[in-house]
């Protein structure tokens, strides 16, 4: 009967080793965390381009008094858009077209007007509406819309993308421009100018 109580007491001293083990194995190792705001500004970028910085229109025969300079004869001036956002394209005037010999003698500034036609890679796709496709939009003192968004569509896009052409009519009476001949107003023989401003300005869908 010695012999027994001696074996139980081995038996129960590794047991107990056995418990402590698993113990010490079962513990999760000690972290630390900190939190950071991470931001992207996503800005929008626009460029606009124009081949010139002058438009001349010269009138020297009779037919052109009478009837008026128009696209037809090819008074242009290309340019193209790159934006990062869908865009709007406006021409407006500011300043008076004026005589440069005699102040305070003018041409309505209705007497210009615009068509505009889309050369770019999306010339076909239907992205951007042309307001002046069809009939010339007359020059004004406030910003006259020429090319905008299409509903539902985004012209944002690169410059090869979205490539134009402006052609400039005079005294054509064509659309809502000043319907008075140039011959018929007999307006002062001379140089005029006028400040042109074209202004490409981001819409929101």
């Amino acid at each position: 009967m010695k012999t027994l109580k001696t074996l139980s007491v081995i038996v129960l001293a590794v047991l107990t080793l056995t418990a402590v083990s698993n113990q010490a194995f079962a513990q999760t190792a000690e972290t630390d965390s900190e939190n950071i705001t991470l931001t992207a500004y996503l800005n929008t970028t626009l460029a606009l381009t124009l081949d010139a910085s002058t438009v001349t229109f010269t009138f020297d025969e009779l037919s052109e008094y009478q009837n008026g300079i128009g696209a037809a004869d090819e008074v242009t001036l290309t340019g193209d858009v790159a934006s990062t956002g869908n865009w709007k394209l406006a021409y407006k005037a500011t300043t008076t077209l004026e005589h440069q010999d005699q102040a305070g003698t003018t041409i309505p500034l209705n007497q210009v007007g615009v068509r505009a036609g889309l050369t770019g890679n999306y010339a076909a796709l239907g992205y951007t509406s042309n307001n002046a496709s069809a009939n010339p939009l007359a020059l004004e003192s406030s910003d006259v819309v020429i090319l905008t968004k299409a509903t539902g569509e985004s012209n944002a896009g690169a410059s090869a993308d979205n490539g134009f052409t402006i052609y400039w009519e005079m005294g054509t009476g064509n659309g809502n421009m000043n319907a008075t001949s140039l011959f018929t107003a007999d307006y002062r023989r001379g140089e005029y100018e006028a400040t042109i401003q074209f202004t490409l300005t981001e819409v929101f869908p």
